[in-house]
């Protein structure tokens, strides 16, 4: 006899079960908020389940943020440096990452200013994920730290859209957000030069 309000279902449906509801907890709470036995419970299986399928709550929460899929995408944009990568960066975090990967993206940085002992496994899993693979990708002698501010300009992004939400850049456009964006983006990743006013600016404080 099944016991009253268990799942059923495939191994497949109940494992993708029990990672939409520790998407939705490690979002909502951080890792150290999050416990195996309320992600079981909001999947409806049982506790033991979870730990069968993932081992730990360590493993749980890296499988949950899924960033390999994140970096596959953004190495395949990066590679195609034709004109115009900025914009599709842009566009690539705006209609796919921050919308199909919101929960996983929430729930790296509500982790990271809520719990510093998990710091040092962000870290590792950011880098050994997407920096590395957008740094493959760049191909040039300082790619990593390139990578790396291309990283912290999205992330700022999704703060200021998502969590913030401070106006206008909360209600605007994708495409003119990608439009405004873009170019700086492209400065960051060595694939454009600053006009000649703005290196002027920058050296003097003024204009010319």
């Amino acid at each position: 006899m099944k016991a009253r309000g268990r799942r059923t279902g495939s191994t497949n449906e109940t494992r993708a079960a029990v990672l939409r509801a520790a998407r939705g907890l490690f979002a909502k709470k951080g890792f150290q908020g999050t416990t195996l036995r309320a992600v079981a419970a909001r999947a409806r299986v049982d506790v033991a389940l979870v730990s069968y399928f993932f081992g730990s709550k360590e493993k749980l929460f890296e499988n949950a943020i899924d960033l390999p899929a994140i970096a596959d995408g953004l190495g395949e944009l990066l590679r195609d440096a034709s004109p115009g990568l900025g914009k599709r960066l842009v566009r690539y975090y705006l209609e796919r990452v921050f919308v199909e990967n919101e929960q996983s993206v929430a729930a790296i940085l509500r982790t990271a200013v809520t719990d510093a002992k998990q710091l040092p496994k962000l870290r590792m899993l950011l880098g050994g994920s997407l920096t590395d693979e957008a740094a493959r990708a760049l191909g040039s002698s300082n790619a990593k730290l390139r990578a790396q501010l291309l990283g912290a300009q999205v992330t700022g992004l999704f703060l200021t859209r998502y969590i913030v939400r401070v106006e206008p850049l909360a209600s605007a456009p994708v495409e003119e957000v990608a439009a405004l964006l873009g170019p700086a983006i492209e400065l960051t990743l060595g694939l454009a030069s600053p006009s000649p006013n703005h290196r002027a600016t920058s050296a003097h404080g003024k204009k010319p």
